[in-house]
């Protein structure tokens, strides 16, 4: 058995010719995850950047093994999350809490 993320449905409508479920398999539910947060993170980078206390926004590996959109913060994590758009958490996303990143000079 593999372990498979909530936002993809593992199951298409049917398969082409024999008209039962098709499951997917695991690498194909990864692909697909990774381009659903994606394309979530290009959309919304510059809006999750704008939030006060957000060091940073990337792609990454979460607690439980899935793709997730990582958020670094130096606020609370509920701060942020209290202000991310609503299509944002339709993927899975980690908040972590980092200190304050400044540019070198």
């Amino acid at each position: 058995m593999f372990h498979i993320a909530t936002f993809i449905n593992p199951v298409k409508q049917t398969g082409r010719l024999s008209g039962r479920p098709y499951v997917r398999n695991k690498d194909e539910i990864m692909e697909l995850n990774v381009q659903a947060i994606e394309k979530i993170r290009a959309k919304y980078d510059t809006q999750l950047m704008a939030i006060n206390g957000v060091n940073s926004v990337s792609l990454g590996i979460g607690k439980n093994g899935n793709p997730c959109l990582k958020i670094s913060t130096f606020k609370p994590a509920e701060q942020v999350r209290a202000k991310l758009p609503k299509d944002v958490l339709q993927v899975e996303v980690e908040i972590y809490c980092t200190d304050e990143i400044y540019a070198q000079e």
